[in-house]
């Protein structure tokens, strides 16, 4: 199945209701439009599914929450513009044994970001601060990537189950995730590296399916 789709979505506006923030200003509603063509296929006798996605999305008056000194403010970014690929690909090996993997591409940036929170070194730690009118020139995120959006993402993940006569089953999983890192705020100066995550499952399940042991490992 090739598919195409637009759809548009928004989220409210709202005005700041914390003691700390009443003279924060109304925040205005998000909108996003996105566009999207895909596939979906069955192949092999339905063993291997293989899907992949392009999408675009044009994202505007994006609502995110800054933290300044004890305030939380809930404040308005920029326009974003978003596109990217996903996949992802099964296959039953045999009747008990999966592998399945999935992968995202992700291109993000801010468009016009000039208001932007920045976070300045701090002797006691990063203090992070709303955008100081006075020096425009150090509050511009225009063109940076977009916070917690890494750039790339995939995962790998086996799974076996087999009876064990009378016994019940033994079921097993083995998951590998990877991720090439992202930015925690939008000035782009903190980032988190990439890194890896390996989880695995050991299960025994019951013959009548009501009891279930598990080791698990992260």
């Amino acid at each position: 199945m090739v598919y195409a789709s637009y759809s548009r979505g928004f989220k409210s506006g709202v005005f700041p209701t914390a003691a700390v923030a009443t003279d924060a200003p109304a925040v205005d509603p998000e909108k996003i439009d996105a566009y999207e063509i895909g596939l979906k296929s069955q192949l092999f006798d339905n063993r291997i599914r293989f899907n992949l996605d392009g999408f675009y999305y044009d994202y505007r008056k994006i609502q995110f929450s800054v933290y300044n000194g004890a305030s939380n403010l809930l404040l308005n970014a920029a326009a974003a513009k978003i596109y990217g690929l996903d996949a992802d690909i099964s296959a039953s090996v045999t009747d008990g044994l999966t592998i399945s993997s999935s992968m995202e591409y992700l291109h993000t940036r801010y468009k016009d970001f000039f208001n932007a929170p920045i976070s300045i070194p701090a002797p006691i730690g990063n203090v992070i601060l709303a955008c100081d009118p006075n020096d425009p020139s150090i509050c511009d995120a225009s063109g940076n990537e977009l916070i917690k959006a890494p750039k790339f993402v995939a995962n790998v993940a086996v799974d076996y189950s087999t009876e064990i006569g009378n016994a019940g089953k033994i079921e097993a999983n083995v998951n590998y995730y990877y991720n090439s890192g992202f930015f925690w705020a939008p000035d782009n100066r903190v980032r988190q590296k990439a890194y890896n995550t390996v989880n695995a499952t050991l299960s025994w399940v019951s013959p009548d399916e009501h009891l279930r042991i598990s080791l698990w490992a992260k």
